[in-house]
């Protein structure tokens, strides 16, 4: 009785995955957005609109990448990056992109014609964006998803996203204006020379295109995913939120006009990493949120509940600062005793179902 009761506590522990702390990371007050590159840590730092790139081995800060400013080399607004290959980051606002060498040096620099493009990413010898779009009159929009040219010049719309957005007319008045805290995600990803397009506006839900902008398939699992109903203790916890964090804004509106989906989003967030879609979900159990696994053509291998400190538990405010690299989920914790920032690990490998 002794060695099955042994065994069964063997098998539950092997099928849970800790964080492990990897140390401190330096220079860092507002990490908006990380990624891993080989054998680099490259970090965002929304603070000073500038690049860091540290060893992932000792942590240590090799170059900082631009910085706020309007001249060469420089960016009004928190950048975006995406990796163009192993030696080049692409860097973006919504004014300019410059592609650096991960040595830290200025490959070249372009203005943006198109100042709408969001998540510009490469694709074979093209990119694509997610690309604003609304109505004037009404405040209403979306998002289209376009293929772009090296130029960044539009090559051909993929797919539209409409309502997903609604942009405020600098001259409404707040205190009239209901709003919706709760709002849909629209989030695109590239792996393999595909793009994924996630739409909660329909659910658990996926478009895949081709480099060549061409619709390949889609993922739809709404049957297989819970929809987590927004119930009084989530709203309070995320209106409490908006006042502290947000408090201009909450100010400015009339509390009485914040409005509430009946269902939060079917997911937050989610990166493709050695063949497996890993979606991050709202839903959350004793303390962890479930992390969903699929193959990429959609079928789901596993349903994780891990302590994903780095993901916020609501929408709006702050970006989720974590990426996945080779199967091992790297993210950013803010340590509020030493007022540090942390660089965390999980290895997600060692749990994952052999599908």
């Amino acid at each position: 009785m002794k060695k099955h009761v042994l065994t069964l506590l063997v098998l539950v522990i092997t099928n849970v995955a800790f964080a492990v702390k990897v140390g401190d990371v330096t220079d860092l007050m507002k990490p908006t957005y990380l990624q891993v590159a080989e054998d680099d840590l490259i970090v965002v730092e929304g603070s000073t609109n500038s690049i860091h790139v540290y060893s992932l081995e000792t942590l240590k800060l090799k170059h900082k990448l631009g910085k706020k400013g309007e001249g060469p080399g420089e960016f009004k607004q928190k950048p975006m990056i995406s990796l163009v290959s192993p030696d080049c980051i692409l860097a973006f606002d919504f004014t300019k992109g410059i592609w650096f060498s991960r040595e830290g040096k200025i490959i070249k620099e372009k203005v943006l014609q198109n100042t709408t493009f969001h998540w510009i990413g490469p694709i074979k010898d093209n990119y694509t964006a997610l690309q604003l779009f609304y109505d004037r009159q009404t405040g209403d929009g979306g998002w289209a998803l376009v293929l772009l040219d090296s130029q960044f010049k539009i090559i051909k719309e993929l797919t539209r996203v409409d309502n997903a957005v609604r942009i405020e007319s600098p001259d409404e008045d707040r205190s009239k204006l209901k709003v919706n805290l709760i709002f849909p995600v629209v989030l695109k990803f590239t792996y393999d020379d595909k793009v994924f397009l996630g739409n909660s506006l329909k659910g658990f839900y996926f478009d895949v295109f081709d480099h060549q902008g061409n619709h390949l398939y889609s993922i739809d699992k709404n049957d297989q995913v819970e929809k987590i109903k927004v119930d009084d203790a989530y709203k309070k916890r995320l209106l409490e939120y908006f006042r502290i964090y947000n408090r201009a804004d909450y100010e400015s509106y009339d509390s009485k006009n914040f409005l509430f989906s009946t269902f939060l989003p079917a997911f937050k967030n989610f990166q493709i990493s050695e063949k497996k879609i890993f979606v991050i979900t709202f839903k959350e159990k004793d303390g962890l949120r479930e992390l969903i696994v699929l193959d990429l053509k959609g079928k789901i291998l596993d349903r994780l509940f891990l302590p994903l400190k780095s993901v916020k538990f609501h929408l709006a405010g702050g970006k989720d600062t974590y990426t996945i690299y080779k199967g091992v989920f790297f993210e950013l914790v803010e340590n509020e005793e030493t007022e540090r920032w942390e660089l965390h690990k999980t290895d997600l490998n060692s749990i994952l179902s052999d599908n």
